[in-house]
């Protein structure tokens, strides 16, 4: 005599472990879950992995004192020197969450699952003609926008180099305003962490 239970049971795993076996797929795929997490450069250079791409472009350091915007404020991010026109990549694997402000401090704003859990947020300031969309899923690869022209730099009178503005965030629940209205270093710490420190721990020397 057959047993239908134990058939029926089994085909229920079955399909509970090919559903699994779709699903890690997709994940993999698409990014979403997924543990294993590198960073890279913003920039296309030789080799993106090493913290020296980052240093040789550095033009400006997290917590240098500002006059733009709010006359005091402390710097949120990075400043990294690039060619005018210059491709901007996302520096690994996330999902874009903003694109806002207008010329000359258009930003895109990329969410990242940490092997812990976490998340943080990488925002590229000063870029123009946006290749993403809100939603998009992208990693080191992927184009996210290009660094000003010579006239736009001209016309964005910062009297400084072209360089890409780079964040990185513990939460985007400011909205942003502690980029430009931190005047201590624990409130901008308590949104923000100092981009050089994490390029440190996440690329070889």
């Amino acid at each position: 005599m057959i047993d239908t239970h134990s058939q029926h049971g089994k085909k229920n795993r079955l399909i509970n472990i090919f559903l699994f076996f779709c699903c890690f797929v997709f994940c993999s795929v698409s990014g979403e879950g997924s543990v294993d997490q590198e960073f890279h450069s913003p920039f296309n250079d030789s080799d993106r992995t090493s913290i020296t791409s980052i240093k040789l472009r550095l033009v400006g350091t997290y917590g240098e004192y500002r006059k733009s915007y709010k006359p005091g404020h402390l710097h949120a991010g990075i400043d990294l020197e690039g060619s005018f026109g210059e491709t901007v990549y996302a520096i690994g694997r996330g999902q874009v969450q903003l694109i806002f402000r207008d010329f000359p401090h258009k930003t895109v704003i990329v969410k990242h699952q940490l092997p812990d859990g976490k998340s943080l947020y990488s925002v590229y300031t000063h870029v123009e003609q946006v290749t993403v969309d809100v939603g998009d899923w992208v990693d080191e690869r992927s184009p996210l926008a290009r660094l000003f022209y010579e006239d736009e730099l001209k016309r964005a009178d910062f009297g400084t180099p072209n360089h890409l503005h780079l964040e990185i965030r513990k939460s985007i629940a400011d909205e942003g305003r502690a980029s430009y209205a931190s005047m201590t270093r624990q409130e901008l710490d308590a949104y923000c962490m100092d981009p050089l420190v994490f390029f440190e721990t996440h690329l070889k020397n």
